[in-house]
């Protein structure tokens, strides 16, 4: 009887572990998507300070080709 109850402790523990496995499987899972969500963000993020970068860039130059039209004109 006692080799009996040590094969049921074996079996509910592997079962244990495996839950216990699942699990952390899932949590690795669910961090991974995370990790992935959060890349995806920062690159989203890059792309718009890119953008307003050039936007800025364009701005400045259309601005300075205004100031020196009007500098002309006074001239």
């Amino acid at each position: 009887m006692a080799k009996g109850s040590r094969e049921l402790k074996i079996c509910k523990g592997n079962t244990i572990n495996s839950a216990a496995g699942g699990i952390r499987a899932q949590r690795l899972h669910k961090g991974v998507l995370r990790d992935l969500e959060r890349l995806s963000q920062k690159e989203e993020n890059i792309r718009r300070l890119e953008e307003q970068i050039s936007l800025t860039k364009q701005l400045k130059e259309d601005r300075d080709k205004m100031l020196l039209e009007k500098g002309s004109q006074h001239s």
